[in-house]
């Protein structure tokens, strides 16, 4: 609560200032002559239910997706403009066939919450198309179809590719393709037939959105100041939450937490007590990593480091910056005497393999046997088991201090 006043400042700020220079015309209109009392209906609460569900899927599936991109162009050894220029190809290609890919999305969204009132219907969204004479568009289901899976390649090459921008508007971009498709298909099939379409396309913006945020509850009020319909809220909540949930269930962290995530660095923090130091996480008690060893280091370096430093044991890193092992000052001292045949010993050879090492989002209550248990004075910390990249280091009897202190401080409480 201490950051809500700042936020709520910021906010109003932020809003004087953008109306007063862009006015206060919204980016997205609703044809003015649909009803939504249809969608509040008790009747149709459970095909919300269902669009939450597959917005939910729809939304771990992009998060997964962009984060298979992101680590596949990682590993590439091309250079940035090349990802980009190839990323660049690819959204060309697809924009010939589907011109709606194209920009931060605001006008295809716009068309598509018109489309199911307009004469034209959702033809009109592959206009200027090479393939605009096809005879399966006539189809709406088709098109939206389509358009949402040629937006979803699109915005998953560019992003995964490192191209500068964000995923909030693609994202109401999929939500009102993938609401509209739902609408248009239990049409096909005799369901819903008097609930617009526009309603299920402003829900499946919000569940979308709130699957992919995790933040359900900015989804709702996003979409009811756009629709500034009272009717839309039962089915906008059931959509938001229930997408919110199974895209949890499905993908672990949202999209703005995604990076962090992939370093190691965000913490859950629905089960923690602010201020609790046994709730307390291996990142917030992490300083810099101790001096660490290159592995091909020579053992004349070695001795210098271990010179330069008071630790008895310093990190082996891979030519990649990983960690592969550790060097003692014991296994050090039986080479200081050594004839110029040892001269050639690196880091490899006298290095042992990492027995103790942390991750930042590890609770130190979980960790605490292992530091215990550790010869090392300072722990070394990589991002994450797998990448294993030396990130810092924990000391061992501060940690154990701070330990022995909370844990003190826990059994004076329960005796008052």
């Amino acid at each position: 609560m201490n950051l809500f006043a700042p936020l709520v400042m910021a906010s109003v700020v932020a809003t004087m200032v953008s109306r007063f220079w862009f006015g206060i015309e919204p980016w997205y209109e609703l044809p003015e002559s649909i009803d939504y009392g249809q969608a509040a209906l008790f009747s149709q609460m459970g095909w919300f239910l269902v669009l939450g569900i597959i917005s939910g899927v729809g939304g771990a599936f992009f998060l997964k997706s962009i984060q298979n991109a992101q680590f596949a162009t990682g590993k590439c050894a091309w250079p940035s403009w090349a990802k980009l220029g190839l990323a660049g190809l690819a959204v060309g290609l697809i924009a010939l066939v589907f011109p709606g890919v194209w920009g931060n999305g605001y006008e295809i969204t716009n068309q598509i919450l018109h489309a199911g009132s307009s004469e034209t219907g959702f033809s009109g969204l592959i206009s200027g198309s090479i393939l605009s004479n096809l005879q399966a568009w006539q189809i709406s289901l088709v098109v939206l179809a389509g358009l949402l899976v040629a937006k979803f390649v699109a915005t998953v090459c560019t992003v995964g590719a490192g191209t500068v921008g964000g995923v909030f508007t693609p994202t109401l971009f999929l939500g009102a393709g993938l609401g509209a498709a739902f609408g248009q298909a239990l049409g096909l099939f005799g369901f819903a037939e008097n609930t617009p379409t526009v309603a299920f396309a402003l829900v499946g913006m919000g569940s979308v959105l709130a699957a992919t945020t995790r933040s359900p509850l900015l989804a709702m009020i996003l979409i009811f100041e756009i629709s500034l319909k009272y009717e839309l809220m039962p089915p906008l909540m059931i959509g938001c939450v229930v997408a919110t949930l199974v895209s949890q269930k499905l993908h672990k962290a949202s999209v703005y937490s995604a990076p962090l995530h992939r370093r190691g660095l965000v913490v859950d923090q629905e089960s923690r007590r602010m201020g609790s130091a046994t709730d307390r996480c291996i990142g917030d008690v992490m300083v810099g990593p101790t001096s660490p060893i290159k592995e091909t280091a020579a053992l004349p370096e070695i001795s210098e480091i271990f010179l330069r430093s008071p630790r008895n044991y310093l990190p082996v890193l891979s030519i990649d910056k990983r960690l592969v092992g550790v060097i003692s000052l014991q296994d050090l001292k039986a080479h200081l005497n050594a004839g110029d045949e040892l001269r050639a010993v690196i880091a490899l050879d006298l290095m042992r393999p990492p027995e103790t090492f942390l991750t930042p989002n590890r609770r130190l209550m979980e960790a605490l046997p292992e530091i215990m248990g550790s010869e090392m004075e300072m722990i070394p910390v990589v991002n994450s088991n797998r990448e294993m990249r030396l990130v810092g280091s924990v000391s061992r009897s501060e940690t154990l201090g701070l330990m022995s202190e909370a844990i003190a401080r826990s059994g004076e409480d329960n005796t008052i």
